[in-house]
């Protein structure tokens, strides 16, 4: 069986956010925002599909809505499509890639002043990716590609200090080489378990296809206190 949604039903949240997804994607933007809810404005929205497409307006996604959303390329899951996803061992940490250290940015992108344009080609082909294998629908929000600030908790006193090269401290944030981004930041706050599947906002799908172009996923840090389920750093320099 599908997974059918509707208003006030018992419904998955990143099935939803699929569907809000594909609502805006079909220039309905009476959705508004991805939020895994499926409140007035989704329902709003699926009775002007519905209608779009001749189909009666009930605001539901039913089986019939969704076959035709189905022609025109809505991804139909099953409603087991979950079930291997949702512990804390999804996805499994990759072996072949980790976060990179200080150094290694350094060697690779030299001083960050306008070296994070490096990185910018492989951030675009991962979303390229990720829009392929259709999990879009998975990003909420987007922040931090590139944001030049210390680490948590390094930065220096109130004081400051005067120009300084990127390969003069280890303190600096990688976000500060434009070579990671958060994604999904209110759902999954650093420090924390990050959030499981189906619930709303996870970016656990998201990580295997960015393992495989090189990129490396907060949630996979060693220590628990530094899990950060909305962070992904480029780490094949």
């Amino acid at each position: 069986m599908p997974f059918l949604l509707q208003r006030g039903g018992k419904n998955v949240p990143l099935e939803v956010q699929r569907w809000q997804y594909f609502l805006l994607k079909s220039k309905i933007p009476q959705a508004g925002l991805i939020d895994a809810q499926f409140g007035a404005k989704t329902e709003e929205a699926t009775k002007i599909f519905q209608i779009q497409h001749a189909l009666k307006p009930t605001g539901r996604l039913d089986a019939v809505t969704l076959q035709a959303a189905e022609e025109l390329g809505y991804a139909v899951q099953p409603d087991n499509y979950y079930d291997d996803k949702m512990d804390d061992t999804y996805p499994p940490r990759p072996k072949k890639i980790s976060s990179p250290s200080n150094n290694d940015r350094n060697t690779a992108l030299g001083c960050f002043t306008f070296k994070h344009l490096l990185v910018a080609p492989h951030i675009a082909d991962l979303f390229a990716e990720w829009e392929k294998l259709d999990l879009l629908h998975l990003i909420r929000t987007y922040d931090g590609a590139y944001n030049p600030r210390y680490k948590r908790g390094k930065s220096p006193s109130s004081k400051g200090h005067g120009t300084k090269r990127s390969d003069q401290t280890s303190a600096l944030s990688n976000h500060a080489f434009g070579s990671a981004f958060d994604i999904n930041a209110a759902d999954n706050q650093y420090g924390h378990k990050p959030i499981l599947c189906p619930l709303r906002g996870c970016t656990r799908e998201l990580v295997k296809p960015a393992n495989d172009l090189g990129f490396f996923w907060g949630g996979h840090f060693n220590d628990v206190s530094d899990k950060d389920g909305m962070h992904f750093e480029f780490a094949e320099f």
